[in-house]
């Protein structure tokens, strides 16, 4: 239970990251983003990364093994595990997104933009929430209906995949 370490990747200054398993891990650095499937011993080079498109957090998710997503010049997608990459169609550049399923996802940005998928990305469709939503930093989906995102200070809900949300401050929360 971590009693004890070993170095297993001695380059890994300035890299975040992304455990999918024990033995199946990704990472990102100022260059590229690699794949590790014997936990780290070794690494293969998986696409080149462009700086200037997302900072290392929340860069990589992937839902199992093959289907996976990246956040770079807006989403870009796998199904073969990461040997191939897709641009996907969605008009704005995402900060955060999240997946329940192969084909079920939200996207969202800082700039109060939110968008659906429910074909794995090939189409996204951008959301109307009920609520302005500002400065949206993060995404959460139980299932298909049911979730949560962080925005201006707030954490809001859903039961209903995005459509309606609402709204729990944050700071009433804390100093009750």
């Amino acid at each position: 239970g971590g009693a004890t370490w070993k170095i297993v990747d001695k380059e890994s200054d300035r890299a975040k990251f992304y455990p999918f398993s024990y033995n199946n891990i990704w990472k990102a650095n100022a260059t590229q983003i690699l794949h590790s499937t014997d936990m780290g011993q070794t690494w293969s080079f998986s696409m080149a990364r462009d700086m200037s498109f997302k900072p290392l957090d929340n860069l990589v998710y992937f839902i199992d093994p093959i289907h996976g997503w990246i956040l770079q010049d807006g989403i870009q997608a796998t199904k073969d595990g990461g040997k191939t990459w897709t641009k996907q169609a969605v008009d704005f550049q995402p900060d955060q997104l999240f997946f329940v399923n192969e084909n079920n996802g939200w996207a969202v940005a800082q700039n109060s933009a939110i968008s659906k998928t429910t074909d794995g990305g090939n189409t996204w469709i951008r959301i109307k929430p009920n609520l302005f939503i500002r400065e949206m930093t993060d995404v959460f989906f139980m299932d298909e209906n049911k979730g949560w995102l962080i925005g201006g200070g707030f954490i809001y809900n859903t039961t209903d995949g995005g459509q309606n949300w609402n709204a729990v401050n944050v700071l009433d929360i804390v100093y009750r």
